[in-house]
């Protein structure tokens, strides 16, 4: 099983991956983030819900999970499954080849924003039922009573290292779920149920990641975009990769470096 809490850390709290985005007139979620940092300090592993941390009788628990915009069944994530089959390809490609050669595939997710829309609805809805489990987890073990303060939060990971667009007036954009209509929806019927909010998707560089206290909702409801099927844009990836062999004499500067022929 996958450690969630290491992989958040590492992923996104690290000394190279700190910064946490608002919207610019979001100072609700800037103001809660500066008081939940101390937890975020002494998160703790755990089943059911992924982490937590206490501070006195004050306890922040974290579940995290992942969507993205490609097919799904039962066993998971289509993109997922695309990209491990060409991992193995391309070993097994260069592997078998002694001479300069190149290497290419199509990454074939089926990625659609009804895909998209549909994996979000059912792994957030899914996670929202299990709230009471977390609560009752937490008490049978001690770690909350009827006077304890828990802070409830969903990390939201797109886990494709692809980012979607989306066409505007303004031109194209990075999709973000917080700024997308049909999740604004979904928050609005669940506003009671969650707190707070962490969000990580692909950037042109590098990952991105946002922050959103639920009261601070009506902000991102103001902001957000009518997304639909013209103007989604989903990516289309595909695999290039060389191998060059050198075996020719090759003059570097004044040394001659003899290659095997």
């Amino acid at each position: 099983m996958k450690n969630e809490l290491e992989h958040i850390i590492k992923k996104h709290f690290s000394e190279n991956q700190n910064e946490v985005n608002f919207d610019p007139s979001d100072e609700i979620s800037k103001d809660t983030l500066s008081v939940i940092c101390d937890f975020l300090k002494i998160l703790k592993p755990y089943d059911r819900p992924d982490m937590y941390a206490n501070i006195d009788n004050d306890l922040l628990f974290i579940e995290h999970f992942e969507f993205d915009a490609s097919a799904w069944n039962r066993k998971g994530s289509l993109e997922k499954k695309e990209i491990y089959r060409i991992d193995e390809r391309e070993k097994e490609f260069f592997d078998n080849k002694q001479e300069s050669c190149s290497f290419s595939d199509h990454i074939n997710n089926k990625a659609s924003l009804k895909n998209l829309i549909q994996n979000i609805n059912d792994v957030f809805i899914n996670h929202i039922k299990k709230i009471p489990d977390y609560i009752e987890h937490l008490k049978i073990d001690k770690l909350i009573d009827p006077k304890t303060k828990v802070r409830k939060c969903f990390f939201i990971e797109s886990s494709s290292p692809f980012p979607c667009y989306i066409n505007t007036e303004n031109g194209s954009k990075i999709f973000n779920l917080f700024y997308a209509d049909f999740f604004i929806q979904i928050l609005k019927i669940y506003k009671n149920e969650i707190d707070y909010l962490f969000y990580s998707y692909a950037g042109n560089k590098e990952d991105i990641l946002y922050f959103m206290d639920i009261r601070a909702l009506s902000i991102y409801e103001d902001k957000c975009l009518k997304i639909d099927e013209k103007s989604f844009i989903p990516i289309d990836p595909h695999v290039i990769s060389s191998r060059i062999f050198v075996k020719e004499e090759v003059r570097f500067g004044i040394t001659d470096i003899h290659k095997d022929e």
